[in-house]
């Protein structure tokens, strides 16, 4: 730092009186510029500087000092906070490295997560196609059974009509059989005849017993078999009249004594 000392003015009893200890006379005209003339300053004997001056000079040293050392220390407790603040801010970057590490580790665990994640949900998605393509068969498979049900409904109901039809042509049936027994009558122990015509015998009973019968009197008349293999006796004639009245007429000749 450099020093800077302004020329001290006259001072009484010194041996400059008069003049500057500059060594020049401060009172410089301003005009006449041409009388100015060179000269050599005069230097001023050590042996005539007063301790006020030395006194002076060493206050002047040791502010000099005392600034150079209040500016050294500011510069040095600023250099200080500057390397406070970039250990701070190397701290916060260690910091924020760190935080950077943390977040690429997080970032590779939500990656490997996502991917599990999308893996899971493409299986899901594989297992709902294949429950829908399930649901689907079992969709077609019920309304099949359905359709199945319907037929076997409307078959239960043809069924049940058949049924009915079926009783009704049994009652029928047996209506006619009964009302067919009433117009039969069963001949037995007429000896068997190769080439015999049996209606014939049933024309004959009716001479023998006074009842005239024809043969368009006869709807059938025909041998059954006996239901005892053993038994050797001929085998019964079966006559179906077309009048229950002729029946109970021939039945009734038959009977008398």
């Amino acid at each position: 730092m450099s020093v800077k000392r302004s020329p001290p003015g006259s001072r009484a009893g010194s041996p400059f009186s008069g003049e500057s200890l500059s060594g020049s006379n401060t009172d410089l005209p301003t005009n006449d510029y041409h009388k100015i003339t060179h000269r050599r300053r005069k230097q001023i004997d050590a042996d005539f500087v007063s301790s006020s001056q030395l006194t002076e000079f060493k206050n002047e040293i040791m502010e000099f000092f005392n600034n150079f050392g209040n500016s050294q220390r500011k510069e040095f407790k600023s250099l200080k906070d500057e390397v406070s603040q970039i250990k701070g801010v190397k701290d916060d970057v260690t910091i924020i490295r760190e935080q950077l590490e943390s977040i690429k580790i997080s970032t590779v665990k939500i990656t490997r997560e996502h991917s599990e994640m999308m893996n899971d949900i493409s299986e899901l998605k594989n297992s709902l196609n294949y429950h829908s393509a399930e649901q689907t068969t079992l969709t077609t498979r019920i309304d099949d059974v359905v359709s199945e049900i319907k037929k076997v409904d409307l078959l239960q109901q043809n069924i049940s009509e058949l049924q009915e039809k079926y009783e009704s042509l049994r009652n029928e049936y047996n209506f006619m059989q009964q009302r067919d027994r009433a117009m039969n009558i069963e001949i037995s122990q007429i000896p068997e005849k190769k080439n015999e015509i049996v209606s014939d015998y049933v024309i004959a009973i009716g001479k023998y017993t006074g009842i005239v019968i024809s043969a368009e009197d006869l709807i059938y008349a025909h041998r059954v078999k006996s239901r005892d293999s053993d038994n050797k006796s001929p085998k019964n004639i079966v006559v179906q009249l077309k009048s229950i009245l002729l029946r109970d007429s021939i039945i009734s000749a038959v009977r008398q004594p």
